[in-house]
């Protein structure tokens, strides 16, 4: 019989202890049909024993796209068994945006949904999703790439055979099993970045995991049912002895609340402009959020009063809202109880309480700089991070609370997403007809977020700029994508005339 060398990690080693200890209990929701944790090891070791027969290795790296769902879920808990790294990059960013990650990434295999196969391997299918859908997701064809998809039969998909099958066949395969070197790569996320310097966070299977057991310990999620949308919040479940409900993309408020209250979700989490609608339909239909709900927790900084105060009004009383600060090198940094924050009246926002055992330290300029368990492992493009990270948020520290007092370097945030205005204005002043391009964030309340406006001096029309933006030689991360284009003159000051932000945002709030 064949036998392959798969490796226990942590993250491994706790769903082989839920499984011996409670084998039936629900773990993964997905539309009408729930998941056992049984069954989700099962599935997991078969297909870590079908990618290994297929050349996945330790330090193998392998790009993930594909919707959440018990497969995902799955394919991902089967890259740990392997000891590989998962690279998880949107898909519907622009193509050369992509090719440039998967550039500097160099993978050797892929786990796509098999709507992207099927878009790459029969262009003229594409061609006709993009001429009635206007839009869609898509994955550059990459030589020498092994794929992986489900083991749904579809006759027109070429990579059908390279990619089937492996739950069937890795029930026939024995298990040398190995430890892995917790300090190894595990997870690779981009965040803010251009096509020329992509920005890869690179974290090891011990500091996702620490992420993920402080949020267990601070927050009692035993037992309890998590609305996911986010591969970390899927495995908090697993941490926690919870239930992850795979929550679906809803444009509708009034569904997404009808979901959540037909569900039983018990934990939310996002970016307080989740929310907002929200907020709305619950004010219009004289309701309030779905009395299930006992965690609500908010993803972001900062997290301005008169939100929190519209949110609370809706919520049920016995529902504990968190404001949560953290970001992707760090993920859980801080957090206060929403409640409380918001009968306060300091002048800065308050972050909360540091998450144990993190330690920080403040520069004379009031920058943060923290390190803990937590911490990424370094920077694709640097190869290397500081023994304490640069947040580039100004804070400080008042009987053990930390607040925050602005930013020192010249960034946006949109949802959870960081944002370095230069970064995207280089790229964009190479586009012919671009003379000068400054991009800068307005803050709104009532979508509770920075609205992004980009000033351009240029003689190009409006639209065929924002395509460029959106795919092609030119295009941007899809989070920082203009809200607006404006075409004006931009404001310079002081000798070396460089571009006056301040004077520009004050120009465009009085229009």
């Amino acid at each position: 019989m064949d036998k392959v060398i798969l490796y226990q990690s942590t993250l491994v080693n706790a769903l082989v202890h839920l499984n011996e200890t409670h084998p039936h209990n629900l773990i993964i929701e997905e539309g009408k049909r729930a998941y056992t944790v049984h069954e989700l090891y099962n599935y997991a070791l078969h297909l870590a024993k079908g990618m290994a027969k297929k050349g996945v290795r330790q330090h193998s790296r392998i790009v993930i796209a594909m919707p959440p769902s018990f497969l995902f879920l799955a394919y991902i808990i089967a890259c740990t068994m392997n000891a590989a790294t998962i690279v998880l990059i949107d898909p519907e960013m622009g193509r050369e945006n992509y090719l440039s990650k998967l550039k500097q990434i160099n993978p050797q295999f892929a786990v796509l949904d098999k709507r992207l196969l099927l878009f790459q391997e029969h262009p003229i299918i594409k061609f006709l999703a993009l001429k009635f859908k206007g839009n869609i997701p898509s994955f550059p064809h990459i030589k020498g790439l092994t794929y992986f998809t489900d083991n749904t039969y579809w006759p027109i998909l070429k990579t059908y055979h390279s990619a089937l099958k492996l739950n069937e066949f890795g029930k026939k395969i024995e298990v040398e099993w190995l430890v892995v070197d917790e300090k190894n790569d595990a997870f690779i996320v981009y965040t803010s970045g251009t096509l020329t310097i992509p920005k890869g966070v690179v974290h090891s299977y011990e500091s996702f995991n620490a992420s993920i057991n402080d949020l267990s310990k601070v927050f009692d999620f035993n037992g309890l049912r998590i609305g996911a949308s986010l591969p970390h919040f899927v495995f908090l479940a697993i941490a926690c002895q919870a239930t992850a409900v795979i929550m679906p993309s809803l444009k509708s408020h009034e569904k997404k609340l009808a979901f959540i209250r037909n569900n039983k979700i018990e934990v939310l989490f996002g970016p307080p402009s989740d929310f907002k609608g929200l907020i709305e339909y619950s004010k219009q239909s004289n309701t309030l959020l779905p009395s299930t709900l006992k965690y609500m927790l908010l993803g972001s900084a900062p997290v301005l009063p008169n939100f929190l105060k519209q949110l609370i009004e809706v919520t049920d009383s016995k529902t504990a809202i968190f404001c949560i600060y953290g970001m992707t090198e760090h993920l859980f940094t801080a957090y206060v109880d929403a409640r409380e924050k918001v009968n306060h009246t300091y002048r800065h926002d308050w972050l909360g309480a540091f998450v144990q055992p993190v330690e920080y330290k403040i520069e004379k300029d009031g920058e943060l700089l923290i390190k803990g368990p937590q911490l990424f492992k370094y920077y694709l493009h640097l190869n290397s991070r500081t023994d304490f990270h640069a947040t580039g948020d100004l804070v400080k520290v008042q009987d053990g609370q930390l607040f925050l007092t602005g930013r020192k370097k010249n960034m946006l945030i949109r949802r959870n997403f960081n944002i370095y205005p230069e970064l995207y204005e280089q790229t964009i002043m190479k586009i012919k007809g671009v003379n000068e391009a400054v991009m800068v964030g307005i803050y709104d309340e009532a979508l509770n977020d920075e609205k992004i406006i980009l000033v351009v001096d240029a003689n190009i029309e409006k639209q065929k700029l924002m395509r460029l933006l959106n795919n092609g030689e030119f295009s941007i991360d899809k989070e920082a994508l203009p809200d607006d284009i404006l075409f004006m003159s931009v404001p310079h000051s002081g000798r070396q005339s460089k571009v006056n932000r301040n004077a520009l945002i004050e120009k465009l709030k009085q229009k």
